[in-house]
Parts: C-alpha cells; sequence; structure tokens
C-alpha cells in the first residue's frame, strides 16, 4: 500500500508502533525542505523549520492522517526521543531539543510533548 503525503523530509523518528491490525502510528520530526544540492545556497540547517508531526497509516483503507503536533510558534525542533522501554510501542511523552524562534541559540531548550493531551513544556538552559 502505498500512502500520498505532501512534499516533506523525514530524518529523525521519534517512535512508530502498531494500534491496531490494520493502523501504524509515526512520530516524527517533518522538515519542509532542504538543499542536498552540495551547493549551500540556503540558510543553516538548523535555521530550516522542523516540526513534530504524527502520521497514522490506515492500512485497510490506505488513509493517511497527519497532525502537526507542535505549537505554532515553535520554529525548530530535532533529534526525537521516547523512553527507551516505549519504543516500537504506544508511548506518551516524546521529548526533542530545538528553539522557539531564531533569537534563542541553536538546540537551546528540550520540548517535552504529551501525545495524550496535545500540549508541551519546554526547558531552556
Amino acid at each position: 500500500t502505498w500512502f500520498t503525503i505532501e512534499t516533506c523530509y523525514i530524518f529523525h523518528v521519534a517512535n512508530c508502533w502498531q494500534e491496531d491490525d490494520n493502523t501504524i502510528v509515526m512520530v516524527a520530526v517533518r522538515w519542509d525542505d532542504i538543499d542536498m544540492s552540495g551547493l549551500v545556497t540556503t540558510p543553516k540547517l538548523v535555521d530550516r523549520h522542523k516540526r513534530l508531526w504524527s502520521y497514522t497509516f490506515h492500512l485497510d483503507s490506505g488513509n493517511l492522517e497527519e497532525m502537526d503536533l507542535s505549537p505554532p510558534d515553535m520554529q525548530m525542533i530535532e533529534f526525537p526521543v521516547v523512553h527507551q522501554g516505549k519504543v516500537g510501542r504506544k508511548c506518551r511523552w516524546i521529548y526533542a531539543v530545538g528553539r522557539c524562534d531564531s533569537t534563542e541559540p541553536e538546540f537551546h531548550r528540550v520540548f517535552k510533548f504529551d501525545l495524550q493531551t496535545g500540549q508541551f513544556a519546554s526547558f531552556a538552559f
């Protein structure tokens, strides 16, 4: 089964699990664009908008649900993780590093996303 989504780039998956016989959920960081030409004519990679997304694949129907989990004002997150005991299993919490806007240093915050409530917290350091 092929699933059609808007063009994007996914390098880092936080977690993926099977909900039932026909449903798989993947939570990952989505890049909307990247210059992979080798001719760096675009801003640094860290200046790209990278956000946490949830993808729910319905194997029986071929439908796909996409949801942006990041708050509207969040500019960039990367390197998402879950507790190692939850890898491949349904989880509630996703952690990642990043920043809220371009005035902050790169990877200035740790973010904690609650997949159950949709809320998040950030901790600057």
